[in-house]
């Protein structure tokens, strides 16, 4: 599976949000307990583990380009009447 940089971005600060969560019983949000039914929540050293693997890992794209508007990194492009990338977010705002 590839993610965008944006995408790998947020699942490590939702990974990292996740690991200071003590102030839960088991350190789990009732929004989110229905995932931990039948695993155990990774404990500190293993999220650690987890970030270092993400960022380390084949997750990135191995081709992408920057967004001419936002200048995010992205896979999903779209090219402008003159062939520049432009994000899909980009292009629903700004140029449907």
């Amino acid at each position: 599976m590839r993610l965008t940089e944006q995408e790998i971005a947020t699942v490590l600060a939702a990974l990292r949000v996740f690991q200071n969560l003590s102030e839960y019983e088991n350190g789990i949000p009732e929004e989110v307990s229905d995932y931990f039914t039948e695993y155990v929540k990774l404990n500190d050293n293993q999220i650690d583990q987890l970030c270092e693997r993400i960022n380390n890992s084949d997750a990135r794209p191995e081709d992408y380009s920057r967004c001419i508007f936002c200048r995010c990194l992205t896979t999903y492009l779209f090219l402008d009447r003159n062939g520049h990338p432009v994000c899909d977010s980009c292009w629903d705002e700004r140029l449907r």
